[in-house]
């Protein structure tokens, strides 16, 4: 695995972004602090779960170790929806800084986890994406608590530009 299939991956990562900030979006404001699942987090708290991987997993594949951060004081930061979104798509934007940055060694060389596991950078990647789903997942769940549909999972084109697709390179 090497930077040109990271790249290549993570392009198609940037559209999915685009649809799970779109979800983000349509969190009711008045519901971000709510428990829409009893026993779960809140949707302000999945969010950014959801998006702070974007930073830190690419951050740790450079650095070669996954560091701490901490979701709960993240989120109480966050007041509104609108702040929550600006730090959602910083995150995106950060995390995509670092990962145009990562050189083949990087990304073939191994991340220390707190899991009690290491991994080469490239699975990491791999696992932002995974993780990224399935919180993804999450999030659709708690739109519907909420009585709100959330938006069609592969409507890439329905993203705001920097997240729709891009133009097919002419031969």
């Amino acid at each position: 695995m090497n930077k040109a299939f990271v790249t290549q991956s993570w392009d198609q990562f940037r559209q999915v972004q685009g649809v799970g900030l779109r979800a983000v979006a349509a969190l009711p404001e008045a519901s971000l602090d709510a428990h829409p699942i009893a026993g779960m987090r809140t949707p302000k708290q999945l969010a950014v779960h959801l998006f702070a991987g974007m930073h830190e997993f690419p951050k740790a594949v450079r650095e070669g170790k996954v560091g701490n951060y901490n979701d709960d004081s993240i989120a109480a930061g966050l007041k509104t929806k609108a702040a929550l979104l600006a730090w959602c798509r910083r995150q995106w934007d950060d995390g995509n800084a670092i990962v145009q940055s990562l050189t083949d060694a990087q990304i073939a060389g191994i991340v220390e986890t707190p899991w009690g596991v290491s991994f080469p950078g490239f699975v990491l990647m791999k696992i932002t994406e995974d993780e990224f789903w399935h919180h993804r997942g999450q999030l659709y769940t708690y739109l519907r608590a909420l009585g709100v549909e959330p938006p069609m999972l592969y409507d890439f084109e329905g993203n705001e530009p920097a997240f729709q697709p891009k133009a097919a390179a002419k031969a």
